[in-house]
C-alpha cells in the first residue's frame, strides 16, 4: 500500500512539481525603436507609425525629460546592435519591468516586423 501511494505521488505529482519550475514570467511588447546602444535599445510602445513619425527628430533626453512619450522602455538584450532606430520591432521580455520613466527589462527575443525607410 505504501509502495502504491508513492508511486502515485512520483507518477502524478512529480511531473506538477517540474512544470512549475519550468514557467517564466514573460510578457511581450511592440512599438519603434527610438535608439540602439551595445546592448541595450530605447524603444518607444504601441506608436502607430504617424506618431513615431513626429517624434523620431526630437532628441532623446527632451522625449525622456519632457516625458513626451509615454511608453518608453530600455530593454536590455545581447544583440541590440542588430536593430537601428525606426525599426517596428516586438519583442518578449522576462521578469519584472522596472517602473521608471523609461521603464527597464529584460529582453529575451526581439524580432523586427518592418524597418523604416
Amino acid at each position: 500500500m505504501k509502495r502504491a501511494a508513492a508511486l502515485w505521488i512520483m507518477v502524478f505529482l512529480f511531473p506538477s512539481l517540474i512544470g512549475c519550475s519550468l514557467n517564466e514570467d514573460t510578457s511581450e511588447t511592440e512599438g519603434y525603436i527610438i535608439y540602439v546602444e551595445k546592448g541595450q535599445i530605447l524603444l518607444a510602445e504601441n506608436l502607430t507609425e504617424s506618431q513615431y513619425n513626429e517624434i523620431k527628430d526630437i532628441p532623446i533626453d527632451d522625449l525622456i525629460s519632457q516625458s513626451m512619450v509615454p511608453g518608453l522602455i530600455y530593454l536590455s538584450y545581447s544583440l541590440a546592435e542588430r536593430f537601428e532606430k525606426g525599426d517596428k520591432v516586438s519583442a518578449v521580455l522576462t521578469g519584472e519591468v522596472a517602473e521608471s520613466y523609461p521603464a527597464q527589462a529584460k529582453a529575451k527575443k526581439i524580432e523586427k516586423l518592418q524597418a523604416m525607410d
